[in-house]
């Protein structure tokens, strides 16, 4: 009957052990790129919305600049949370992930 709860027990201190093992700037990190997400979907929002305004003053350019801004932001941010998160990314790949997947 041991043998029965090595799978979960192997599973709780698994999930434990790599939840303890994310870094304290991991949270800031996805927390700043979950608001640069953001701001690009309301940009997007705005800009469908008020297209026509846009096009009548001629504000493509500060449009198209707002968004490129943001877009380069969205792509730092995502390097760097790559670049924090790989130890722990690679640790869950190597317990839980099956060669056949």
């Amino acid at each position: 009957w041991a043998w029965a709860l090595m799978a979960p027990l192997f599973f709780l201190v698994t999930v434990k052990t790599i939840l303890c093992m994310e870094p304290v700037q991991g949270s800031h990190v996805h927390a700043a790129l979950q608001h640069s997400e953001g701001k690009f979907r309301q940009q997007l929002a705005r800009i469908q919305a008020k297209a026509q305004s846009i096009c009548m003053l001629q504000g493509e350019g500060f449009e198209l600049d707002a968004l490129q801004k943001t877009v380069r932001d969205i792509w730092q941010l995502s390097k760097k949370r790559h670049d924090i998160m790989i130890f722990m990314d690679m640790c869950e790949w190597m317990c839980f992930r099956s060669p056949q997947a």
